[in-house]
């Protein structure tokens, strides 16, 4: 995950709301922009879908699943690009294209820790969102840009990236 975000799908059913929830969690974004709105995100879903996270483990009505799907969120946080630490990656990829066999060795090995990670999401995003109707039941509600807007969330302003490159 490193500095990049996704843009969430919509309209928002339980996954994208987990997914919401995930963002809201994060430490590591470049700008607070990112963490304010996806926090404003996850309350206004939270009162669309009637549901509220808890903020604390003894809030949950099923504490032992609830620790686990934070544990879950909490490391699918800390999954990382393999770049994501690096101010200058721009010139460490140049640095490995001139450096040959070797070069290619450590991109190769890139590209599979790449690959893991990216299995590795998939596999915590399924956990989450199965953990997710353990605690809080099976949603079948779907709630659109224009139920947010209703109540006051305007979800067009969800911070995009691309306007947040000086901060990388």
């Amino acid at each position: 995950m490193g500095y990049y975000v996704t843009r969430l799908r919509r309209p928002y059913d339980y996954k994208v709301f987990v997914d919401a929830y995930v963002y809201s969690q994060r430490s590591n974004f470049v700008h607070p922009d990112f963490n304010e709105y996806y926090s404003a995100l996850v309350e206004a879903l939270e009162f669309q879908f009637g549901i509220q996270f808890p903020t604390k483990l003894a809030l949950s009505s099923k504490p032992v699943f609830w620790m686990y799907f934070r544990s879950n969120v909490d490391q699918l946080n800390a999954l990382g690009a393999n770049y994501g630490n690096i101010l200058e990656a721009g010139l460490l990829i140049r640095k490995l294209e001139e450096a040959g066999v070797l070069g290619e060795a450590i991109f190769n090995g890139g590209r599979q820790i790449a690959k893991a990670i990216g299995q590795a999401e998939q596999g915590h995003k399924g956990m989450l969102y199965n953990l997710f109707i353990l605690i809080f039941g099976e949603q079948t509600r779907v709630v659109t840009s224009a139920d947010l807007l209703e109540d006051g969330f305007d979800d067009s302003r969800e911070p995009d990236i691309m306007n947040y490159q000086q901060y990388i």
